[in-house]
């Protein structure tokens, strides 16, 4: 894999664990974070709804619970539109 980028479906797995572990758990800016692996005009479509770069760094929350193995019982991820993200109301 080059740095950070996705040259063939055998660097998806490897983008999948190093994305969500430096958005999770890194001190640095999420902004740097998504810059470093996504376009700046990305668009992240769930469930048909678009959520460009700017929801995506005010809306994205994701929490899990562990059971006592250590394995993951739950996984919760909550949008919640941040009031700078839209400011028209959108």
């Amino acid at each position: 894999m080059y740095p950070y980028g996705i040259a063939s479906e055998r660097d998806v797995p490897e983008f999948l664990v190093t994305y969500t572990r430096d958005m999770a758990l890194s001190p640095e800016d999420p902004g740097a974070i998504l810059d470093r692996y996504f376009v700046p005009d990305f668009v992240y479509c769930n469930d048909g709804i678009e959520i460009d770069r700017q929801r995506m760094e005010a809306e994205i929350h994701t929490f899990g619970q562990l059971a006592a193995d250590g394995r993951i019982q739950r996984i919760d991820q909550l949008s919640r539109q941040h009031p700078s993200a839209h400011p028209h109301g959108r």
